[in-house]
Formats: structure tokens, C-alpha cells, sequence
């Protein structure tokens, strides 16, 4: 009677081995951290340029005026720069460059001037904004 019990123990088939997923979670994780880290730097990268459009179109639009427009600017670049406070005499620390003062001069006059700047000296104010922006490490 023993032989027919172990021919029947024979017949039964082992479960399947579980898929080996130690092998890829390693790449998993990897890929993982690559995607986030490529989508953080597109989306610091492109807020400069969203954060210039916005504050460009609030003054077309009229919703901000020229004041606030360079008031609007210098906190851009002091957050990105991080400087405690803008001015002409303060300059990010990786930047010794007389442009950068009269950059700085010209945008503090747009702050605090009893008399506004007009547009197009304020669109170039916003462009050089951007081009500092740009020049950022």
C-alpha cells in the first residue's frame, strides 16, 4: 500500500517559484528617482520663464503697475539669488560684474523713483532680469 500513497505524492506538482523581483526593484527605485529628479529640474528650470510671463502679462493686462512690476522682479531675484534684501550695493556671491550693479541700479530706481519708468524701459528691465536669471548656477 505504500508504493500507490508515494505514486500519488509523485503526481503532485510543486507550486510555481514566486517571479524574482529583488533583481529589478533595485532598477525600479533608480528609474524612479531619475524620473522625479528630471521633472524637478524641468519644472525649476521653466519657473523662471513661467513666473517673467505672468508677471509680463498682469502688466500688459494692467493689473500690477510699474512699481509693483519692478518690485515684483527684485523679490524674483532675490529669492533665486538668495539675498536677504535687493540693492545695488548687494551682489550674489558668484557674480563680480559691473553690469550686475547697474542692472541693480537701474531696477532699484524702478522701485523707489517718484517718476515711473515707462514701458519699454520696463520690458527691458525684464529681459535683463531674465538674462540673470539665466545666468544662475
Amino acid at each position: 500500500m505504500k508504493t500507490p500513497e508515494l505514486a500519488q505524492i509523485a503526481d503532485i506538482l510543486p507550486p510555481p517559484l514566486p517571479v524574482s523581483a529583488a533583481g529589478h526593484s533595485g532598477l525600479y527605485v533608480v528609474l524612479t528617482v531619475a524620473f522625479i529628479s528630471v521633472v524637478i529640474w524641468f519644472l525649476t528650470s521653466r519657473s523662471h520663464a513661467w513666473q517673467l510671463h505672468r508677471l509680463r502679462r498682469q502688466h500688459q493686462q494692467q493689473t500690477i503697475n510699474n512699481r509693483q512690476l519692478a518690485f515684483n522682479l527684485a523679490q524674483l531675484l532675490c529669492h533665486e539669488y538668495h539675498l536677504p534684501r535687493f540693492s545695488p550695493l548687494l551682489a550674489p556671491e558668484h557674480i563680480d560684474d559691473n553690469n550686475w550693479h547697474n542692472f541693480a541700479a537701474e531696477l532699484h530706481t524702478a522701485r523707489f523713483s517718484r517718476h515711473s519708468l515707462d514701458n519699454d524701459s520696463l520690458m527691458q528691465l525684464l529681459e535683463k532680469t531674465r538674462h540673470w536669471l539665466q545666468k544662475k548656477p
